[in-house]
């Protein structure tokens, strides 16, 4: 039986792109190397971050989240949402206190996934003051601007979802290549 050796030397399927000649790529983190480098630089908003590393730690912050809501629903009897008046999810003390350990690292795992798309962490901060802006004037808020909001966090999290940069780019190495091997001569 022959082999058609043309498929060997045929480029990756396009929107996978391939590391730069020289390079292989790392396999994915694990969600707990994920967890553990964001918890490590939870304060580091230099590199980049790829995708793998802020999708984990996104599902980390998620599900911290649901367990802290669970936890105050059983514990303090919380209802998940506020007053009639409000139809917004108020944290209660396990809320409050995983938001405010996570916030820290989860921005700053996002400013480093922006890097890797080679864009401005600046991005996040903007995204931040949208959704704070939208949550204070919610009962004021019309349509249009509702829109617009939303329309910016689809874009967002596109960013986020985009593969990185082949290769360096002004933040840093490609977090996907493979560190140069150290097999030349001594």
């Amino acid at each position: 039986m022959q082999t058609d050796s043309s498929n060997r030397s045929a480029p990756p399927p396009s929107g996978s792109p391939s590391p730069p000649s020289g390079q292989s790529p790392t396999p994915p983190l694990s969600f707990e190397d994920a967890v553990s480098v964001c918890l490590r630089r939870y304060a580091d908003f230099s590199g980049r971050a790829r995708r793998s590393e802020f999708w984990w730690f996104w599902l980390f912050n998620t599900l911290a989240s649901v367990m802290a809501l669970l936890l105050d629903n059983l514990a303090f009897e919380a209802p998940a949402f506020g007053s009639s008046s409000s139809e917004f999810y108020t944290p209660g003390v396990f809320g409050f206190l995983v938001s405010l350990v996570l916030f820290l690292p989860f921005t700053a795992a996002s400013v480093r996934r922006l890097h890797d798309t080679d864009r401005s962490g600046w991005w996040v901060a903007a995204f931040i003051s949208g959704k704070v802006a939208f949550l204070l004037s919610v009962n004021a808020m019309a349509a249009l601007p509702a829109l617009i909001l939303l329309a910016g966090m689809i874009v967002f999290f596109v960013w986020l979802a985009t593969h990185g940069t082949i290769g360096a780019n002004r933040f840093g190495a490609d977090p996907c290549a493979a560190p140069p091997s150290s097999s030349g001569a001594l």
